[in-house]
Parts: structure tokens; C-alpha cells; sequence
């Protein structure tokens, strides 16, 4: 983002210390991002700045998939949580998904329609999937890769959780919590939560995962993480390598040399192309 663009190329006459979007210029770029997303994608944002009266609490008002805007223009206007460089993460996330799904038309096959928003989530939460409502935390800013994973999850929810147990499968394996709870108890896991079947869920995971492990990993988090980093291979090959490289014990199970030559690479890649069927 260009830093002269703060708020409205102006930044000798106007401030913005919250860094949420103001009246103005800023309003004007905040509602295209939100049109281009709804008109292409079929993605719905809603929104929560605008003119609201002071005698009536803010609500969100809702710009749908066409542009149009529900609620009237009143006097004072609201802030709201949202951020131009939120809502720029956001239109980033989806469309390099799209482009990775193979166009706008496959994005709208696979994503069959969502409803965007912020909320309070909890805390260490990048984001949130239930059903066809999409929610990236109000607290803390996030960013393309959050977008990407949270969508991810959509595709799979939308077939029935169908992808990621074909990339369980795909990548050699299994989900057993029981096995988990006896491998920690006969202390094979050291008390960390990277090893295969070391997490709360027992997912044991065939082969590299994409952005490593941790305690809640399991195969819809794979999958997730495994979709992200094929949008991203750069910056998930680098976070691995920052993270492991160097650390005897997690090397060889969690840092790959090229994420393109992996099994989940495979995977993602033959979803998209039709050569893998969910």
C-alpha cells in the first residue's frame, strides 16, 4: 500500500489515529474493495462505517453482491472496525484464491457464496468458518494467508469435509485420539505437540505438513494450511524453514525443500486441475 494514500493523500491537514476508515476518500476506496469483492466473487461484506444517526446505536449495514446499500444517510458518522488495509487483505486473500482455483467463475463454483464480517473472537483466533459466514477478528489485524485459510475450510465444509480426508488419505494418515492419549502417556511426544499424533485431535500426518504443527493441528487444519501454501509457497516455505531449519529434533519431519515437490502440493494441484476427485 502506498503510505501517501493515509487518509485521502492529505496527511498534513487530516489524522486517522484509530486507523479505521474515515469519511471521505477512504469510505470511497472501502466500498469499492467491498463491490469488487461481491460482484466477482459472490463474497458479501458486511460492513460497519457510515453515516449513523447519534440517537440510534450503530448497526452493520450490509453492501450486497450488486453494490446496493441498505440504510439511509444520516449525520454522524462511524468509524466501525473494519480498516482500509483489512479490507485490502481481505480483496488480496480472495482474489489470489480465486486465481489459484482457476478464475472467478471456479472461485464462485467451489465457494457457492459467503457472508463476511468482523467479531470478537477468541483470543489467538485468525479467523472463523460456520456454514457460509466467514468472521476475521475485530481485536487484532490479519491478514492474506488468514483469508485464503478461512476459505479453504469453506470448500471443504461445502463437500461435506470431503477434501480433507482426501488429503488425510493422500498423504498417508490417520486420525486415532486413543493412540494419542497411550503415546503420551508412554511420554513419546516430550511434551510437545509437533510430532505426529501429539496433538489434542490424534492426527497422526502422513508425510511434511505445509506450515508445520502444533497442538490443534488436524486433517481440516491440514488442509486448510495445505490450500494457503499453495497460494503462498514463498512465505510458507520460509516461516518452515525460519521456525526448524537448524532444530536437530523437528528438521526432518517438518522442513521440506520445495513445497511443489510434496504430497500435498500433489493434492491441492489435482483438486484444481481435476485430476483428483474429492
Amino acid at each position: 500500500m502506498n503510505p501517501w494514500v493515509y487518509v485521502g493523500n492529505n496527511p498534513i491537514r487530516f489524522i486517522d489515529p484509530t486507523g479505521l476508515i474515515r469519511e471521505g476518500t477512504e469510505a470511497t476506496y472501502a466500498e469499492q474493495f467491498v463491490r469488487e469483492i461481491g460482484s466477482a466473487l459472490g463474497v458479501t461484506v458486511v460492513i460497519d462505517w457510515g453515516y449513523i444517526s447519534p440517537t440510534i446505536p450503530p448497526t452493520p449495514t450490509q453492501i450486497a453482491s450488486d453494490g446496493s446499500r441498505t440504510g439511509g444517510r444520516s449525520c454522524g458518522w462511524v468509524e466501525g472496525e473494519w480498516s482500509i488495509n483489512e479490507l485490502h487483505s481481505l480483496h488480496m486473500g480472495l482474489f489470489d484464491l480465486a486465481r489459484a482455483m482457476g478464475g472467478e467463475e471456479r472461485f464462485r463454483e467451489n465457494i457457492r457464496g459467503a457472508t463476511v464480517r468482523q467479531e470478537v473472537l477468541p483470543s489467538g483466533y485468525g479467523g472463523q468458518t460456520a456454514g457460509h459466514d466467514v468472521s476475521f477478528p475485530s481485536t487484532t489485524s490479519f491478514g492474506p494467508w488468514n483469508v485464503v485459510h478461512e476459505f479453504a475450510h469453506l470448500w471443504d465444509s461445502n463437500l461435506q469435509w470431503r477434501l480433507s480426508a482426501g488429503l488425510e488419505a493422500f498423504t498417508g494418515g490417520y486420525t486415532s485420539p486413543e493412540g494419542a492419549r497411550e503415546r503420551e502417556r508412554r511420554g513419546f511426544c516430550f511434551g510437545e505437540s509437533l510430532f505426529p499424533g501429539c496433538n489434542r485431535a490424534g492426527y497422526y500426518y502422513g508425510g511434511i505438513p505445509a506450515h508445520g504443527s502444533d497442538v490443534n493441528f488436524d486433517r481440516f487444519q491440514d488442509f486448510a494450511e495445505s490450500i494457503t501454501a499453495y497460494v503462498y509457497p514463498l512465505i510458507a516455505q520460509r516461516n518452515v524453514e525460519v521456525a526448524y531449519r537448524g532444530r536437530e529434533y523437528y528438521e526432518s519431519i517438518l522442513v521440506y525443500s520445495d513445497y511443489r515437490a510434496t504430497r500435498r502440493w500433489e493434492y491441492v494441484d489435482g483438486l484444481i486441475h481435476g485430476t483428483i476427485s474429492p
